[in-house]
């Protein structure tokens, strides 16, 4: 596959995300990777792998004597200040408990001046333990002023253990604007924490589970499935709420969806749907 060809205007929002535009040397070292400074690792490995999910596979291998924070540095994006974007990327690690491992997402001026925004406080994009699985991060931002065409900083905090870190499929994207009757519908758009557990489910409101777990599987048949854990001792119905309809008053809709439990007997479990006003205000 030796091909000569005139690079190709790069228009979308995060360049490169795919890993795939990169020059290795004899060992698999990685040498160059575009749109991406990896000057500032500190001494961290970095090769790239290959995935049958998801292609190319970024590993940063991380010494326990490292002494200061290293970065992996993206410096070539196309977002403007003011507008919301949905960053999604999918990373797994080797490391076994939450002490050993943390990587964390922080923004910076494109010129590198100015505070750099860390974004540890939002849960989403704090990474240590995935149980040597593949788990996706995502979440949604609005560019403050100022950080026009902003770098994206991959930072790793040392723990005195050596972990390999993985990354594949770093995309940002602008929202759609959703117009369907129900968003999110195939439960796509989620945060989990390091045990996998959903912190968050775009236009879903998980607050109300009274205690049950709640956690994403996948199907065959279905691609990604949202699994409930009801446990014997709740002391109150459990709800999950979806809270972005465009349903309009008047009109007639087909709802559906699928539905498993692991009860045998019909008086064990019992599930329904109920309809709120928006502001849940008056009858159930």
């Amino acid at each position: 596959d030796f091909t000569v060809t005139e690079p190709a205007e790069d228009s979308a929002l995060l360049q490169n995300g795919d890993f795939a535009r990169h020059v290795l040397d004899e060992n698999g070292n990685v040498l160059v990777l575009k749109h991406w400074d990896i000057t500032a690792l500190n001494g961290c490995g970095l090769t790239v792998d290959t995935d049958a999910a998801h292609g190319y596979a970024l590993q940063v291998q991380v010494p326990a004597s490292i002494t200061y924070n290293p970065r992996l540095r993206h410096t070539a994006t196309n977002l403007q200040a003011g507008k919301t974007y949905e960053f999604s990327y999918w990373i797994k690690t080797t490391a076994t408990s939450a002490a050993d491992a943390r990587v964390y997402l922080a923004l910076r001026k494109s010129d590198l001046t100015g505070s750099t925004i860390m974004l540890t406080s939002n849960p989403d994009t704090r990474v240590s333990v995935t149980n040597g699985g593949w788990k996706r991060m995502y979440f949604e931002y609005t560019v403050p002023g100022g950080y026009d065409n902003m770098v994206i900083d991959f930072q790793f905090e040392k723990k005195g253990k050596e972990v390999t870190y993985s990354f594949a499929d770093f995309t940002v994207t602008e929202p759609e604007t959703d117009t369907a009757p129900i968003q999110n519908g195939d439960f796509a758009r989620h945060v989990l924490d390091d045990n996998g557990n959903i912190l968050v489910l775009k236009n879903w409101d998980v607050t109300s589970l009274n205690g049950c777990g709640l956690t994403l599987g996948s199907d065959a048949a279905h691609g990604v499935t949202l699994d409930m854990a009801v446990p014997a001792s709740i002391g109150y119905a459990p709800r999950l709420r979806h809270t972005a309809t465009n349903l309009q008053e008047g009109k007639t809709y087909e709802f559906s969806y699928w539905v498993s439990t692991n009860v045998a007997d019909a008086a064990l479990a019992e599930i329904y749907m109920v309809l709120r006003k928006a502001d849940l205000t008056g009858e159930a």
